[in-house]
C-alpha cells in the first residue's frame, strides 16, 4: 500500500479528462451542427469541404449570371419586338403606296410616316441598353471603325476575323439618272425676245411686260455735261394720238392742229409720261381720264390715274400731275369725240447740272419716254419705267413696264422685241406664270400660291425648292442646280468644281439627238450612278404632272472588284477580286460583316459638253479604304470554373444595317421595290430574335442544370461537414455518463489512502 502515488486516482483522473474533452467536442458539434469545426476535427475532410464550398458559391453565382443574361436577352428581344412591328407598318405603307389609286400628295404623307418610323428604328437601336451597355447598335457583337467617313461597317452577329482589313476597289462605272420635263410653251400674252444688251451700258438685267408689239431700244446716256440734251424749260412731245372719228389727227386738248402744249416753267420738274382719253364733251367743257407715271431727279417713281375736266377748251387751264404743272387748251373742241386718246412725255428740266439720260423708243411707235435724272441716280438699283403707247389703228392703249438693273450706267443701248407669245416655246426669261403647263384644264393657275418641290436622293438625302409665279425658267434652273449641288451634296463628287452648274439646264438650242434634243425642256442630271444617285422629285400632284418628268437615261449600278487583305500583313490575302454590283460588300471580310463604301469609289465624274451628260470613268489608281474589327460578343459566365461560359452576339439593328434607311414610297415603282427591301429587313430581325430566343432557352436549361449540380454538391459537402445529430447525441450521452462515472471513481480512488491511517492507529 503506497501513499506517494495514487495510481487508481491518476487513472480515474485521466479518464475523466478524456471523457470531459470528448463531451465538450460532442457539445460543440451538437451546438454548431457541424462535424468539422476546426481543421483538427478532420483535416482532409476540411480541405475537401472548402473546395466544395467554393464550387457551391460559384454555382450559385453562375445561376445568378444566367438569370442576368436572360434579362439582357429579354431586353434586346423585347426592343426588337417593336422593331418588328415598325417594319410591318412600313411594309403596309409600301404596299399601299404601290397602288395607283393614290396621288403624289398621298404618297408624300405616307413618306412622312415612313421617315418617322425609320427614325424610331434608329432611336431603338441607339438607346436600348442593359446596365448602360448598348445592345442593338452592333457593339454587342463587334467594335467597328473605318478610315473614311463614306465607309460604313455593319456587324450582323459574332465575328471570327478580328483585325484591320484593307479594301482595294476597282470600279466599272454605271450610269446616272437623267430626267427631262415636258416641252414648255407660252400659254398667252406678250413675251420679250431677242434681248441684246450692250456691255458698256452697265445694264445687267432687263425685263419688259405689257408693251405694244414692236422692236424697242433703250438708250442710256451717262454723265452728260450741264447744258446738254434737254437744256432749258421742260420739253413736251406729243408722242401718239388716236381719233375715234375719221379725219385729220388733232390735239385732243383743243389745239387746232399738231400736238404743241404749253408747259409751266418749273425748274427741276419731274419726268412725266401720261396717256389721256376723252370721256365726255359738253360744249367747250371736256372731261378726260388721265393715267400717268413720273420719275424724279433722284430716280424716285410715282404713278396714278386722274379724272380731270378742262372747263373751257378755248381758254385753257393748268393740269397738275405729281406737282408738275402743264397748261393745256387754248384751241377748239371741233372734231373731238369721246374715245379720242393721246400720249405725251415730259422731260424734266433737270439737266442744268451734270445728268444721266434714258430714252425709250420703238421702231413703229416712235419715242415713248425721255428721262433725265441726276448723275448716278439710277446706278446700283433696279428701276421701273412706265411706257404708254397707242395702237393708232385699233385705238388699243398700252401701259407697259420696262424694269432694268443698272450696276453703273454707261453710254449704249439695249434692244429687244415685244411680241405675242401664245404657242411659242418658252425661253430662259419666260416666267412660270406664262407657261401653258402651269394652268390646268379648268383654267386654274397651279402657282397662285408658292409651291414646294422636294428632291429626295436614293441615299436618303433630301432638300427642297420653292417655286413662285414670278420665277423665270432661269430662276428654276438656278434653284434646282443649287439644290442638287448643295442640298444633295452632289457637287462634292465632281472632279471639277466648275461643273457644279451643270446638274440642270434648259434646252434653247436642241441637238439632233441626245439628252438635249427636245427644245424648251428642262434637263436634270444626277452625278451619282445607281440607286444612290437617283433623284425623285415630289410635290403637289398637279404640279408634278405639269412638269411631266421622265427618264432620258435610267440609273444603273456601278460594278466593283474588291480585294481584301490584312492591313498589318498585306501578303495575307483574305479575298481577291470579288465582283459585286452596287457598293455593299456582304459577308466577305467576315461572314457576319457588311461593308458599304462610297458609291463613286474609284470613279472620276466630269461633265461632257458634247454629250451634255456627266461622264464616269475609272480613276488612275485604285480606291482603298481600311476597316478595323474587334470581336465584342457578350460572354456569360455560366459555370463555377474558368472557361465555363457561353457567348451571344447581337447584331446592328438600326435602319442602315437593315437596309431600310433610304426607303422611298413617293412613287409607285419605288414603293413596290421597298416591299422586297423591307421583307429582307424583317427576315434579318426575325433571325436575330430567333437567335436570342434560342439563347434564352439554353440559359433556362443552364439554370436548371446549375440547380441540380448545386443540390448534389450541397449534399456531398453536407455529408462531409455536417454532424449526424443522432449519432452525436449518442456519443454525447455516452461521454456524459463516462464523465459522471469518472468523477465517482476519482472520488473513490481518493478515499484509498485513508486506509493507511487506520493501520497507523492500530
Amino acid at each position: 500500500m503506497r501513499i506517494n502515488h495514487n495510481i487508481p486516482a491518476l487513472n480515474a483522473y485521466r479518464n475523466l479528462n478524456a471523457a470531459t474533452g470528448a463531451n465538450s467536442k460532442a457539445m460543440e458539434k451538437l451546438s454548431s451542427g457541424l462535424r468539422i469545426n476546426r481543421a483538427a476535427d478532420d483535416a482532409a475532410g476540411l480541405a475537401i469541404s472548402e473546395t466544395m464550398r467554393g464550387q457551391l458559391k460559384g454555382l450559385n453565382q453562375a445561376t445568378r449570371n444566367s438569370q442576368d443574361a436572360i434579362s439582357l436577352i429579354q431586353t434586346a428581344e423585347g426592343a426588337l419586338t417593336e422593331t418588328h412591328s415598325i417594319l410591318d407598318r412600313m411594309r403596309e405603307l409600301a404596299n399601299q403606296a404601290s397602288n395607283d389609286t393614290y396621288t403624289a400628295n398621298d404618297r408624300q404623307e405616307m413618306q412622312k410616316e415612313i421617315n418617322q418610323l425609320k427614325d424610331e428604328i434608329d432611336r431603338i437601336g441607339n438607346t436600348t441598353t442593359f446596365n448602360n451597355k448598348n445592345l442593338l447598335d452592333g457593339s454587342a457583337s463587334a467594335i467597328v471603325s473605318a478610315d473614311n467617313a463614306n465607309t460604313q461597317v455593319f456587324a450582323r452577329g459574332a465575328i471570327t476575323n478580328s483585325g484591320a482589313f484593307k479594301l482595294t476597289i476597282e470600279a466599272t462605272a454605271g450610269k446616272a439618272q437623267i430626267q427631262k420635263t415636258n416641252v414648255f410653251k407660252i400659254s398667252e400674252g406678250d413675251v420679250t425676245s431677242n434681248l441684246t444688251i450692250a456691255a458698256a451700258t452697265g445694264i445687267s438685267q432687263l425685263e419688259a411686260g405689257g408693251l405694244q408689239h414692236d422692236d424697242y431700244t433703250l438708250t442710256t446716256d451717262a454723265a452728260q455735261a450741264a447744258g446738254g440734251t434737254g437744256t432749258g424749260d421742260a420739253a413736251v412731245t406729243a408722242v401718239q394720238f388716236y381719233r375715234q372719228n375719221a379725219g385729220a389727227a388733232l390735239n385732243i386738248f383743243g389745239a387746232d392742229a399738231g400736238a404743241d402744249l404749253a408747259v409751266a416753267d418749273v425748274d427741276g420738274a419731274k419726268n412725266l409720261s401720261f396717256m389721256a382719253e376723252i370721256t365726255g364733251i359738253n360744249g367747250n367743257s371736256i372731261t378726260y381720264k388721265i393715267e400717268w407715271s413720273s420719275m424724279a431727279n433722284d430716280g424716285t417713281t410715282n404713278s396714278g390715274t386722274t379724272n380731270w375736266t378742262l372747263n373751257d377748251v378755248t381758254a385753257g387751264q393748268t393740269l397738275t400731275l405729281d406737282s408738275v404743272g402743264i397748261t393745256l387748251g387754248g384751241g377748239t373742241a371741233a372734231g373731238l369725240t369721246v374715245g379720242d386718246k393721246q400720249t405725251f412725255t415730259l422731260k424734266a428740266d433737270g439737266d442744268a447740272a451734270a445728268h444721266d439720260a434714258v430714252t425709250i423708243s420703238g421702231t413703229a411707235t416712235g419715242t415713248l419716254a425721255n428721262i433725265v435724272v441726276a448723275e448716278g441716280a439710277l446706278d446700283n438699283k433696279t428701276s421701273d419705267f412706265k411706257v404708254f403707247s397707242l395702237d393708232t389703228t385699233t385705238g388699243k392703249s398700252y401701259a407697259g413696264t420696262i424694269s432694268t438693273t443698272i450696276g453703273g450706267m454707261g453710254d449704249g443701248a439695249a434692244t429687244f422685241t415685244s411680241e405675242d407669245g401664245a404657242g411659242k416655246t418658252a425661253a430662259l426669261d419666260t416666267k412660270l406664270s406664262s407657261i401653258d403647263k402651269f394652268t390646268d384644264a379648268n383654267g386654274k393657275f397651279l402657282l397662285d400660291q408658292p409651291q414646294t418641290l422636294t428632291l429626295i436622293q436614293g441615299d436618303g438625302k433630301q432638300t427642297s425648292v420653292q417655286l413662285y409665279a414670278s420665277d423665270t425658267i432661269q430662276n428654276v434652273v438656278d434653284k434646282l442646280n443649287q439644290a442638287i449641288g448643295e442640298g444633295l451634296g452632289q457637287k462634292d463628287v465632281l472632279t471639277n468644281s466648275a461643273d457644279a452648274d451643270k446638274f440642270v439646264s434648259f434646252v434653247t438650242n436642241p441637238d439632233s439627238s441626245g439628252v438635249e434634243s427636245a427644245e424648251s425642256t428642262i434637263v436634270i442630271r444626277s452625278a451619282n450612278a445607281g440607286a444612290d444617285g437617283k433623284i425623285n422629285i415630289v410635290g403637289d400632284e398637279a404640279l408634278i404632272s405639269a412638269l411631266g418628268l421622265s427618264d432620258v437615261q435610267g440609273a444603273t449600278e456601278s460594278k466593283f472588284s474588291v480585294t481584301v487583305t490584312d492591313a498589318t500583313n498585306p501578303s495575307n490575302m483574305i479575298a481577291q477580286n470579288v465582283s459585286i454590283q452596287g457598293n455593299t460588300l456582304v459577308g466577305v471580310v467576315d461572314k457576319n460583316v457588311d461593308v458599304k463604301f462610297a458609291s463613286n469609289a474609284d470613279i472620276d465624274i466630269t461633265y461632257n459638253a458634247t454629250t451634255k451628260e456627266f461622264t464616269m470613268a475609272n480613276k488612275a489608281g485604285s480606291y482603298t479604304t481600311t476597316i478595323n474589327l474587334v470581336g465584342n460578343a457578350q460572354t456569360f459566365q455560366i459555370g463555377a470554373n474558368e472557361a465555363q461560359n457561353m457567348t451571344a452576339a447581337i447584331g446592328d439593328m438600326r435602319s442602315a444595317a437593315l437596309g431600310v434607311d433610304n426607303i422611298l414610297v413617293t412613287d409607285r415603282d419605288s414603293a413596290s421595290k421597298a416591299i422586297t427591301i423591307i421583307d429582307k429587313a424583317i427576315n434579318q430581325v426575325s433571325a436575330q430574335r430567333s437567335s436570342l430566343g434560342a439563347i434564352q432557352n439554353r440559359l433556362e436549361h443552364t439554370i436548371n442544370n446549375l440547380g441540380v449540380a448545386t443540390e448534389n454538391m450541397t449534399a456531398s459537402e453536407s455529408r462531409i461537414r455536417d454532424v449526424d445529430m443522432a449519432s452525436e447525441m449518442m456519443e454525447f450521452t455516452k461521454m456524459n455518463i463516462l464523465t459522471q462515472a469518472s468523477q465517482a471513481m476519482l472520488a473513490q480512488a481518493n478515499q484509498k489512502p485513508q486506509a493507511v491511517l487506520q493501520l497507523l492507529q492500530g
